[in-house]
């Protein structure tokens, strides 16, 4: 390469800033189905395109699955329907260019606009991933687990910022020691010759990797669910169960902002609430995967003068007791303890932010407290998907002008 070419890069970057200055450009968010089946998974994806459309003020759009039948959406369609109707308002949002009402079509009224993505392959043309919690009855569900497996790898794969929440950050967390442990990701039953998955083994995998990967966890679970309200369009049911502390030197303090708030000697804690009933296993993994991982994992230590680590992962909180959070009852009806220093989120530290998330800070109405510290995180990683769809603009834009050979 020489100085022309640069020169002739620079114009180019130029170029494209002077028609983006022109243009109001609304990168949308990716979040994946969490089923087609029950009424139960229409009223999971109306809350997540809710509550996460109007805390970030972007278009979200729906994956589903590669394979999916037109009559299976047809018969999803029906169910959010069905679902919707029960509500008395519609994505009114916080951002004045999102439809005042829905569209006549369900899926239309699903993605705000036309054009549901069918394929995971179009997800990465997106900004940022978002893989959503589950159900216990759906946690080795084989049709789900192979469709949020897809998305994940091939986020990985272009450098698409990822956000798991609760049980998603068990998938995100499982898909990346796997790929860590085991590249060719022949334990998913993946024949990388076909591009297709032995789905026998996928769901043996799915059980051992609840084990090998994850661990129970005492009390925390509350005894309801967030879901939206029936009568204005706000979340119930955000109960705080616990806290958790925030590693500083992370970008998860970045994101949430809680680090402004706090003296660096001091380890930040925020409460949060809690739905889930395993937890990732950072410490205690199998022998034969444990020296891979470790080598990659930098656990939570409470000295803040430590040097930050160059390893790949991070966890970066943890969950700790606070006795101002008021004393709940578990599902059985009994006060609950919940369990201390259990991991409650980790990071990659290089690349495109990914974290996984065992709260819901898309639970979190405008005026909870502490709510702008949790849906800064949101706001953060949509952030992050702009920067990751304008870098794929550059890089799209040279290719057509110079080529690919010449770019190498």
């Amino acid at each position: 390469m020489n100085i022309n070419f640069f020169s002739r890069i620079i114009l180019l970057l130029i170029s494209t800033l002077s028609v983006c200055q022109d243009k109001v450009f609304y990168p949308s968010a990716v979040i994946s189905v969490r089923g087609l089946n029950t009424i139960k998974d229409a009223q999971g994806t109306f809350y997540d395109l809710f509550t996460l459309g109007n805390i970030s003020g972007v278009q979200i759009l729906v994956s589903f699955p590669e394979n999916i039948t037109q009559e299976e959406k047809a018969k999803f369609e029906r169910l959010f329907t069905q679902y919707t109707n029960q509500m008395p308002y519609t994505f009114l949002g916080d951002s004045p260019y999102w439809r005042p009402s829905a569209p006549n079509s369900p899926l239309e009224r699903l993605s705000l606009h036309p054009g549901s993505i069918s394929s995971p392959a179009s997800a990465k043309n997106y900004g940022v991933l978002f893989i959503p919690g589950r159900i216990r009855d759906l946690e080795f569900d084989v049709n789900r687990a192979l469709h949020e497996i897809t998305l994940i790898r091939k986020a990985l794969l272009t450098g698409q910022p990822i956000l798991a929440l609760c049980a998603g950050s068990w998938r995100l967390w499982e898909v990346y020691a796997t790929l860590l442990t085991n590249p060719n990701f022949n334990d998913f039953g993946y024949n990388a010759e076909s591009r297709t998955y032995d789905i026998a083994q996928l769901q043996n995998a799915l059980v051992s990797n609840s084990t090998r990967y994850l661990t129970d966890v005492k009390d925390h679970s509350s005894s309801r669910m967030i879901c939206l309200s029936t009568t204005n369009a706000k979340t119930n049911y955000n109960i705080q169960i616990h806290s958790v502390k925030i590693q500083p030197s992370t970008r998860l303090a970045q994101a949430t902002k809680i680090i402004t708030q706090y003296n660096g000697n001091i380890i930040p804690e925020l409460d949060v609430n809690s739905v889930h009933w395993k937890a990732i296993k950072a410490e205690v993994i199998e022998p034969a995967y444990s020296s891979i991982l470790k080598r990659h994992i930098e656990l939570f230590y409470t000295d803040t003068t430590r040097p930050v680590s160059n390893k790949l992962i991070k966890i970066c909180a943890i969950s700790s007791h606070n006795k101002q959070v008021i004393q709940t009852k578990n599902r059985a009806g009994v006060v609950m303890n919940p369990e201390i220093n259990t991991i409650e989120a980790y990071e990659v530290q290089h690349g495109s932010p990914l974290f996984g998330i065992q709260w819901h800070p898309e639970g979190y109405n405008a005026n909870d407290n502490q709510a702008s510290f949790h849906r800064n995180i949101i706001r953060y990683m949509v952030q992050a998907g702009k920067a990751y769809c304008n870098k794929r603009k550059v890089i799209t834009a040279l290719k057509e002008k110079f080529g690919e050979n010449e770019l190498n």
